[in-house]
């Protein structure tokens, strides 16, 4: 059980790649749910758009396809990293924002902890 408990702590690889996995994946799936390019091929059609280059219809929905998905994949990506750079390390947390809300000197118990001097 102990391996099992040190492969998921937060600064673990298995950690980090389950992470990022999850947060594309349900980028992926909510966009699924949301966003249907052929009813947008279908409006931009029926409205008299097109987008340059492609033609109206099935083509079009392939193309607004094929960019939505590289603009999810771009988005989880970055949702990832910005995410997991805000979970960080807690101790490093714990002290930075016992430092930002009671400033340097606090009682002696964090202070001993911290490693400042009395």
């Amino acid at each position: 059980m102990m391996g099992l408990e040190s492969a998921i702590r937060s600064n673990a690889w298995v950690y980090n790649g389950l992470f990022v996995l999850l947060i594309i994946f349900f980028a992926y799936f909510y966009t699924s749910l949301t966003f249907r390019p052929d009813d947008v091929a279908d409006n931009i059609k029926k409205q008299g758009g097109y987008i340059p280059g492609i033609r109206p219809g099935k083509q079009t929905a392939e193309y607004i396809e094929r960019t939505l998905n590289r603009l999810t994949f771009g988005g989880g990506v970055y949702l990832a990293t910005i995410l997991r750079d805000s979970v960080g390390d807690g101790v490093a947390d714990e002290r930075a924002l016992l430092l930002r809300w009671n400033g340097p000197a606090h009682c002696r118990r964090c202070r001993a902890r911290h490693g400042s001097a009395d």
